[in-house]
């Protein structure tokens, strides 16, 4: 995959391929994303979310193009590692650090959208954010097993 922040490559790239999507890369962004897959329903149960287990009552957010669960990429300034799948108040994700599927992009199954929820400036990383761990899933080496999500995706 590459990378760029330069206009006249991006242009060069669409030229090429009009169906691209759009990525955020987390070394020249400085940000790190929580993205919540599973165990929201709606806006409000992720604004809820937000300010009852993360301790922020506002951030940029955008609402995946998944279309099994409600999915919420919440942003925050301040990268943190990846730290593969996590849970907390009955949700699950991924920290997204190394690079996110932008607003405006299309999920690769759901064929939806990815769109903003909430506008403004991302709040700085909360510690509730810095503190979440990896949610250990038991992988199976055997030919042709499908290994669950979450697991085997810890990048750095």
């Amino acid at each position: 995959m590459d990378a760029s922040n330069s206009e006249e490559q991006v242009r060069a790239w669409w030229t090429h391929n009009s169906n691209a999507n759009v990525a955020i890369a987390r070394g020249p962004s400085s940000l790190a994303v929580t993205d919540t897959d599973h165990g929201l329903k709606d806006a409000e149960g992720a604004r809820e979310f937000l300010r009852k287990h993360l301790g922020v009552s506002a951030t940029y957010a955008v609402r995946t193009g998944r279309r099994d669960d409600y999915g919420v990429q919440y942003y925050f300034t301040g990268p943190i590692d990846d730290v593969g799948l996590w849970k907390l108040g009955g949700c699950e994700g991924q920290i997204m650090s190394l690079g996110v599927m932008a607003a405006g992009s299309v999920h690769p199954v759901s064929k939806e959208r990815y769109g903003v929820l909430w506008g403004g400036p991302p709040v700085s990383t909360p510690l509730s954010v810095r503190g979440l761990k990896s949610e250990s899933k038991q992988v199976s080496m055997e030919p042709g097993k499908k290994i669950p999500e979450g697991a085997g995706r810890l990048m750095r």
